[in-house]
């Protein structure tokens, strides 16, 4: 399943009325990365993209499931 980054980033960021700038600046990160990000046209990796959203107030949790081996196997 694909997480849309920028999307989420986007829209956490303007509900809590924050520019681009000030995230770049609070997150450490450049504010072309920011833009990039929402635009699509850069993926973060999941260190810059928690750091990220650890500024807005937001976690990434990932949850362990059964693995599903048979997606993998040669019919």
């Amino acid at each position: 399943m694909a997480i849309d980054c920028g999307k989420i980033l986007k829209e956490t960021r303007k509900k809590i009325g924050v520019t681009q700038e000030e995230l770049a600046d609070v997150a450490g990160v450049s504010i072309n990365s920011i833009k990039l990000i929402e635009q699509g046209k850069m993926n973060p990796t999941v260190q810059m993209f928690d750091l990220i959203m650890d500024c807005l107030g937001m976690e990434i949790i990932v949850n362990q499931k059964q693995p599903n081996l048979n997606m993998y196997k040669n019919n």
